[in-house]
């Protein structure tokens, strides 16, 4: 790998933010024309970025958002063109590399890192659909490890990421087995007697309103479910 070209996009991710318009505006003329020239290589460089150490919030923020940007179809790239470029046999070692580069950004310290890491995560699933089998299971050792393991953040991170992908399409049938664990993980946050963390907490929460619809909508609801569903709005409440 060209480490020029790392480099090269590290300093433009910095440039893109700065109020000089002489600085900003090659950084962007850049990041287009190599988004637009060859996506799947930008998504490699940046995700190259993401797993180096040390560097600004703003860099890992900047690559994860436009990585995302870069996953989005749109009228101009529709979802075709894309799933036709990520899933080419030919770029096996390059979407390895992204998909690892965007579960890491789940535990980044960082919530909008957490975030836009999550976006890309529910992208990258909606293309690979159940060739992504590692993903669920990774998911939910990180939100039900201990802190010794994994961070609060990476708790976050987990937990925001879970509560988005079941709030997508995503089939039922794909989702239902960790839907149950999850469940139960988020009854155990939820009904402690200390929050851990605010962000945490709610992060649980609306995790926890997204499995009920789902299960609402699956006819998966029973009495004792709803009857938890009291004890937890109940203790929110207070």
């Amino acid at each position: 790998m060209n480490d020029d070209e790392i480099s090269l996009l590290i300093q433009s991710f910095g440039n893109l933010s700065n109020p000089d318009q002489e600085i900003r505006d090659p950084a962007n003329e850049y990041v287009i024309n190599l988004v637009q020239s060859n996506p799947m290589n930008f998504l490699f460089l940046s995700s190259k970025i993401i797993h180096i150490d040390d560097l600004p919030d703003s860099i890992y923020r900047m690559a994860l958002t436009l990585m995302g940007h870069t996953l989005t179809p749109s009228l101009k790239t529709p979802i075709q063109m894309i799933e036709s470029t990520f899933l080419d046999p030919s770029n096996k070692d390059e979407r390895a590399l992204i998909k690892e580069a965007s579960f890491r950004g789940l535990m980044f310290s960082d919530q909008v890192i957490r975030q836009q890491a999550s976006y890309c995560v529910l992208l990258i699933l909606q293309m690979e659909k159940d060739q992504w089998s590692e993903l669920f299971p990774s998911l939910f050792e990180i939100a039900s490890s201990n802190i010794s393991q994994y961070s609060t953040e990476a708790h976050c991170g987990a937990i925001y990421c879970f509560k988005n992908i079941i709030q997508s399409d995503i089939p039922f049938d794909q989702i239902e087995e960790f839907v149950e664990n999850f469940y139960f993980l988020i009854i155990h946050i939820l009904s402690a007697s200390e929050i851990e963390s605010e962000i945490l907490y709610n992060d649980s929460f609306e995790c926890y309103i997204s499995i009920l619809h789902r299960l609402e909508e699956n006819s998966r609801i029973d009495d004792e479910i709803a009857l938890k569903c009291f004890e937890i709005i109940d203790k929110s409440i207070d």
